[in-house]
């Protein structure tokens, strides 16, 4: 499970947060709750989370605060920011900072979802490619650039996010993402190249083309796997690393969910050509 921590000093925005959401159909977690920045970092010593949500106006410890300290401390968690104030100082102090992302209030459940969903994905995907690289020798530095896109700190306010016309990023993002399809790329990485933020980017590109980024990627991946299935003999574990899928177990699971069948199905008998 993808295990995160709720931060806010309101009660029920918290169970909030809880309850609105079937966390667990979507492999998620919220493993803890925090009353305020001081709260969060006492619960972090003692327990390890993948992601903590925090609000960004809080007693005893701010939001910012709370990244200013995980990045000194350089806590192995990521953190997303969720404000009230469209303040654009805000946003770049927390990009700055490491903060993934900066979300406003009133933030949809469908919304959050889309966000902490896309950050575990790309969670399960460097994960993957650790365990595929894991004992050679050779190769140890190789995975961590892979770690480093949207945590390096932003120098110059972001002024692309309103400059460049929808249309042109989304054509944009798609195009690098058709490029680098045998490699593990994420929302975040989509974002970095076209320089927005990753809530910005996943926003415009629902409006566009009609579903998340990391959902209209992951079909891209299962299409290009269909046609090597079709028109190669290539074996299966070949097909899922030329698709960007380094561990086959999680290739058949995203293949199963968007064609229907597994792979070795869908080669022997064609089950998905006539109902994907």
């Amino acid at each position: 499970m993808y295990r995160v921590m709720i931060v806010d000093d309101e009660r029920l925005v918290r169970q909030g947060i809880r309850t609105s959401i079937d966390w667990a159909e979507q492999g998620i977690e919220i493993a803890a709750e925090a009353k305020n920045g001081e709260d969060a970092l006492r619960q972090l010593a003692a327990c390890p989370f993948d992601l903590i949500v925090s609000d960004i106006r809080m007693p005893v410890l701010s939001g910012l605060d709370l990244a200013r300290e995980i990045k000194r401390s350089r806590l192995p968690v990521e953190i997303v920011l969720l404000s009230g104030y469209e303040d654009f100082g805000y946003a770049t102090e927390a990009m700055r900072l490491g903060v993934r992302d900066y979300l406003l209030k009133p933030v949809t459940a469908e919304k959050l979802v889309e966000t902490i969903a896309g950050f575990r994905d790309e969670l399960l995907e460097k994960q993957n490619v650790r365990g595929t690289r894991k004992g050679a020798a050779s190769e140890p530095a190789k995975t961590m650039p892979e770690l480093q896109p949207m945590q390096q700190p932003v120098q110059q306010p972001r002024q692309t996010i309103r400059t460049k016309q929808p249309g042109k990023l989304v054509k944009d993002v798609i195009r690098f993402a058709v490029e680098h399809i045998d490699q593990p790329i994420g929302l975040s990485d989509a974002a970095a190249h076209v320089e927005v933020t990753p809530s910005y980017l996943c926003k415009v590109f629902k409006d566009e083309i009609g579903m998340p980024f990391t959902k209209w990627l992951n079909c891209r991946r299962v299409e290009e796997a269909k046609t090597l299935l079709e028109q190669t003999w290539l074996k299966t574990y070949e097909i899922a690393g030329r698709v960007g899928y380094h561990d086959y177990k999680y290739f058949s699971l995203m293949f199963k969910k968007y064609a229907g069948c597994s792979p070795r199905e869908y080669r022997n008998h064609g089950c998905a050509k006539d109902g994907s």
